[in-house]
């Protein structure tokens, strides 16, 4: 009886490491992702279009610049990021977790606490959006427009 609970519990962890639980191999995330719509943490908050001007770019030797204009002022920030494929379940079921680290524009840093550290998701339905929203800020989803340079 031993046995096959032991040859269960192998198969059972051979199978559950064979499921596909990150992002395709062929997806290239590199690239711009430009603003495209915002909305408040509160329930039941509608969708609005952002009041800014806002992207990030994702470079392949893994730089990033994130770019903000409103009005006629221009904002920069650029750091470095990585790549860190988490499976997990639930709303939007994230494909990839990316884990950005802000060498300057320290201030347009969104996130939860006060370190330099920023982190963005792409969902399965390839968006890119922020994790703010989980201690009340805006949540902000992002569209691939440009492909990578290289």
């Amino acid at each position: 009886m031993k046995y096959h609970i032991l040859l269960f519990a192998l198969f059972l962890s051979l199978y559950s490491c064979s499921i596909e639980t990150s992002v395709p191999d062929n997806y290239e995330h590199q690239g711009t992702w430009e603003l495209v719509r915002t909305r408040s943490n509160m329930a039941h908050a509608a969708y609005e279009d952002p009041q800014v001007r806002e992207s990030y770019t994702f470079r392949n030797n893994g730089t990033f610049l994130k770019t903000r204009l409103e009005g006629a002022s221009e904002e920069t920030a650029e750091g470095t990021y990585k790549l860190v494929n988490r499976p997990w379940n639930g709303a939007g079921e994230p494909l990839l977790l990316l884990e950005l680290k802000f060498d300057t524009g320290i201030p347009m840093v969104s996130n939860c606490t006060v370190d330099p550290v920023e982190n963005l998701i792409i969902t399965s339905e390839y968006l890119l959006i922020n994790t703010w929203v989980a201690c009340d800020g805006f949540l902000m989803e992002y569209e691939k427009t440009e492909p990578s340079e290289n």
